[in-house]
């Protein structure tokens, strides 16, 4: 049996030259958009919201989060809705013009959603639309704050006011100041 040198190279490379054909009709991956991160991006009219998450610790209620950018020249209310026990709930998200918003953290504080009856790991389906623009509706993922990164950024409910007792005035008496402190009025 003789080795034939110049055959095994022409056979290697007819082998390299097919294989190499398949990656070049191939569709390449990094061609196509995608999210590198936990969140979803969405997109509706001028209005594109980046990273969006749900933060909940009982699956109660929530925290909406994104980056919100409005690439449009007018101010924007963006509404998200959403059904929890047959119910729709509306929350407005206004955004100006030509800004870009860090919505449910930072200075600009959270967006509660009330009743969102999802868990953490689950899908929370928002309806996302503002003005007479077609809306989009997208597959939140909801998130507990077990990451480090995610702390502080599960919902916290606006607190209601306590109310103050408040003193009759009986006539012919004066009223005594009230220490705010303590709601209650100084002996006398």
């Amino acid at each position: 049996m003789r080795f034939r040198p110049g055959a095994a190279v022409l056979a290697a490379s007819v082998l390299a030259a097919a294989l190499t054909g398949c990656s070049l009709f191939a569709e390449q991956q990094t061609q196509q958009p995608y999210d590198p991160s936990d969140g979803i991006s969405i997109t509706v009219g001028d209005v594109r919201l980046l990273n969006a998450l749900v933060f909940t610790d009982d699956g109660q209620d929530g925290n909406f989060t994104a980056s919100a950018v409005n690439g449009g020249s007018a101010d924007v209310d963006l509404v998200l809705q959403y059904v929890s026990g047959g119910d729709k709930i509306e929350v407005q998200l206004p955004i100006p013009a030509g800004e870009i918003l860090r919505v449910g953290s930072g200075e600009s504080g959270q967006l509660f959603l009330p009743e969102i009856a999802s868990a953490p790991g689950s899908l929370l389906k928002i309806y996302f639309q503002y003005g007479d623009r077609p809306g989009t509706q997208a597959e939140i993922p909801v998130l507990d704050a077990e990451l480090e990164e995610y702390k502080g950024l599960l919902p916290t409910p606006t607190p209601t006011p306590t109310p103050r007792p408040t003193q009759t005035l009986i006539p012919g008496e004066t009223l005594a100041p009230t220490d705010p402190a303590t709601s209650e009025t100084p002996a006398p």
